[in-house]
C-alpha cells in the first residue's frame, strides 16, 4: 500500500474531527459572536413620516338669542365649515359642532346677571367651585359658545371668558353669525397660533424657518426647573430682603398645580452677593431727575458674567431663570431704554428659552445709616415674572387679541382655554419628535447591522409606536386629555430608546478589528483541517481507483 495514503481509522478520525469542526465548530461560534437585535417594525416606524396630524375640536353652541333661525344657521355653518377645511394646512383642525338652545337652568342663569363679565364669572366658579358636578362644567379641549341677544349689553361682539366659554353679541342674519362663530372658535382655540408653531416630523431638526414665537417658548419636557435670583452686588449698603417664598405660593401655587398635568415644575431660589455685571450705562436728567440708561442692545451682555453662578447646570431638567437685579448706588436709578429711545415701563426683558431679568431700583436717603433694609415688593417683581413666563411656555399677549370688537376677560394666569391650547401644543410637538425619533432610529438600525438591541429598548420602541398611533387617533376623535397624555408617553420612550448608551456598544467596532481577533484563533485550527481534508481526498480516490476493474 502506498505511504502516502492514510489507514481507515486514521480516515475515520479526520473526517470526524473535520466534520466537528464544520457542522459544530463554526456555527457554534457563529451563533455565539452574532449581534443581538430585537425584532423592529421598520416600516410601520417610517410610515410615520406620512402621518398627518388631526385636531378634532368638539364645539357647542347654546343659542340664547330667539331670532337665530337654528335651521338655517346649522345647515349654514357646515358650509362654511366645509369651505374653511379645504384650506389644507398642518395640523388639520375641524371643528365638531353641536347646537341647542339655552335650558331653563341656562336661561335663568344668563338673566340673572345684565352683563357678560358677570355672567362669565358665575360660570367660571360654577366650574371651580362644582369640580364638574354641574351641567356647565366643560373637559379639556370642549369651548361652548353662547349667542345672546344684541340688547343683553353693550360690550364688544366678541368675548373669550376665564373659562372656556365664549360670547357673542348676536346683531346679524345666519350668515353673518356662522361667521362670527368660525371666528370666535378659531380665536378661543388658537387655530391660527397652533398651526405656526407647528414642526412637521420630516423638518423637527431645525429645517423649518426660524420664527420669534417659535424661539421663545420652553420646548416640551416632563419636568423642569424654575429658579428665583436675587442679585445683591453690594450687600454693604443695601439689605435686600425679599419673601419669595410666600411669593411663590401666592402667585405660581395655582399655576403650577394646573402645569402638574404637562409638566413638573420644581422651583428653586438664591440670593447672590458681591455679583456685579458690567453694565455699561451713561447718565441723563429724565423727568424723576438723574437716572442711567442702559439700551435695550447692551442686554445680552449682562447673562454671561452670571450664568454660571446661577448654578443652572446642577440639573439634568430644562431650567428657567428669572433674575431680580438691584443695581449698584452709583447707577441708581438704572433704567433699560428700547431700539426707539424710550424707558421700559416693566424695567425687564425676556431671553428666549432661558428666563426673565429685571432691574429692580432701591432708593437709599442720603444720610441713611448702611446698610440699608429694604423690603422688595413681590408683586412688582412677581407680575413681571409671571408675564414672561405666560410667553416662555408659549402662550400669546392677550393684548394681541384685543379690539374694539374683541375682549378677553382678565381672569387666572393660565386660564383654561389657554390650558387647552398648552395641550395640544404639546401634544404636536411630542408627536412631532416622537415621530422624528422613531423613524431617525429605525432608518439608524437598518443601516448599521451591528448596533446591540436589547429587549428593554426594542420594547420601548414597539411602545412609543403604539403611543404614537394611539394619541393620533385620539386627537382626531376629539379627545383632547387622551391624546396627550398618549403623546407624552410615545415622546418619553421614543426620547429613552433613542439616545439608550447601549445602543453605542458595538457602533464603533471596525471590521478589520475582527479580523485581527478571528484569525490568530482559527488560523492554527483551520491549517490542520485543509491539511487533513487532501489526505481524506487522496484516501478516497485511492480507494475509487482500487475498486475499479481493469481493462486488458
Amino acid at each position: 500500500m502506498d505511504k502516502n495514503i492514510i489507514s481507515f481509522n486514521s480516515v475515520i478520525t479526520t473526517s470526524v474531527f473535520a466534520l466537528s469542526f464544520l457542522l459544530i465548530g463554526i456555527p457554534l461560534w457563529w451563533k455565539t459572536t452574532e449581534v443581538y437585535r430585537y425584532p423592529i417594525p421598520y416600516e410601520e416606524c417610517q410610515s410615520l413620516l406620512s402621518e398627518i396630524i388631526r385636531h378634532t375640536i368638539p364645539v357647542k353652541l347654546v343659542i340664547e338669542d330667539r331670532t337665530v333661525q337654528q335651521g338655517l344657521l346649522w345647515e349654514e355653518l357646515l358650509n362654511y365649515s366645509d369651505e374653511k377645511s379645504k384650506e389644507y394646512s398642518q395640523p388639520v383642525i375641524t371643528f365638531d359642532w353641536s347646537m341647542s338652545s339655552t335650558s331653563e337652568e341656562e336661561q335663568e342663569l344668563i338673566q340673572k346677571y345684565q352683563n357678560i363679565t358677570d355672567l362669565d364669572f358665575a360660570l367660571y366658579l360654577n366650574d371651580k367651585i362644582s369640580g364638574g358636578a354641574t351641567l356647565h362644567k366643560k373637559e379639556y379641549g370642549q369651548p361652548e359658545i353662547i349667542i345672546l341677544n344684541q340688547n343683553y349689553s353693550k360690550e364688544p361682539k366678541f368675548t373669550i371668558g376665564r373659562g372656556r366659554h365664549g360670547y357673542i353679541i348676536n346683531n346679524e342674519g345666519f350668515k353673518g353669525l356662522a361667521q362670527s362663530i368660525d371666528i370666535l372658535a378659531r380665536k378661543i382655540t388658537q387655530v391660527n397660533r397652533l398651526q405656526k408653531l407647528y414642526t412637521p416630523a420630516s423638518s423637527y431638526g431645525g429645517d423649518k424657518k426660524p420664527d420669534k414665537d417659535r424661539m421663545r417658548y420652553l420646548r416640551s419636557s416632563k419636568k423642569f426647573d424654575m429658579t428665583f435670583s436675587l442679585i445683591v452686588p453690594e450687600p454693604q449698603v443695601l439689605e435686600a430682603h425679599w419673601d419669595i417664598e410666600n411669593a411663590v405660593n401666592s402667585y405660581l401655587k395655582d399655576v403650577l398645580k394646573e402645569l402638574e398635568l404637562i409638566s413638573t415644575v420644581n422651583v428653586k431660589s438664591q440670593v447672590l452677593y458681591m455679583t456685579s455685571l458690567p453694565i455699561s450705562t451713561h447718565s441723563s436728567m429724565g423727568d424723576k431727575g438723574e437716572e442711567f440708561i442702559l439700551h435695550s442692545d447692551h442686554l445680552p451682555s449682562l447673562i454671561n458674567p452670571i450664568e454660571a453662578k446661577l448654578g443652572s447646570d446642577t440639573s439634568v431638567h430644562p431650567n428657567l431663570n428669572f433674575v431680580l437685579y438691584i443695581p449698584s448706588r452709583e447707577q441708581t436709578p438704572l433704567q433699560i431704554y428700547d431700539n426707539k429711545g424710550k424707558p421700559l415701563p416693566s424695567n425687564a426683558f425676556l431671553l428666549p428659552q432661558w428666563g426673565g431679568f429685571m432691574i429692580y431700583n432701591c432708593h437709599i436717603p442720603a444720610n441713611a445709616s448702611l446698610p440699608h433694609p429694604v423690603l422688595l415688593d413681590s408683586h412688582t417683581f412677581m407680575e413681571i415674572f409671571l408675564s414672561q413666563f405666560r410667553l416662555l411656555l408659549g402662550l400669546a399677549e392677550t393684548d394681541g387679541l384685543s379690539s374694539d370688537t374683541f375682549q378677553v376677560l382678565s381672569g387666572p394666569v393660565i386660564r383654561n382655554w389657554e390650558m387647552d391650547f398648552l395641550l395640544r401644543k404639546n401634544a404636536q410637538e411630542q408627536l412631532s419628535a416622537s415621530i422624528s425619533s422613531l423613524s431617525s432610529l429605525s432608518q439608524l438600525l437598518q443601516m448599521i447591522g451591528n448596533i446591540v438591541i436589547r429587549d428593554d429598548v426594542g420594547q420601548k420602541i414597539h411602545f412609543a409606536l403604539s403611543s404614537t398611533k394611539e394619541s393620533l387617533k385620539l386627537l382626531a376623535q376629539g379627545d383632547l386629555l387622551g391624546g396627550f397624555l398618549t403623546a407624552q408617553s410615545a415622546f418619553v420612550f421614543s426620547d429613552e430608546a433613542f439616545f439608550d448608551p447601549s445602543l453605542l456598544a458595538l457602533l464603533y467596532f471596525p471590521e478589520d478589528q475582527k479580523y485581527a481577533i478571528y484569525i490568530p484563533l482559527f488560523l492554527p485550527i483551520s491549517l490542520p483541517v485543509i491539511t487533513s481534508m487532501s489526505h481524506l481526498w487522496k484516501y478516497w480516490r485511492h480507494v475509487h481507483t482500487k475498486d475499479k476493474p481493469k481493462v486488458d
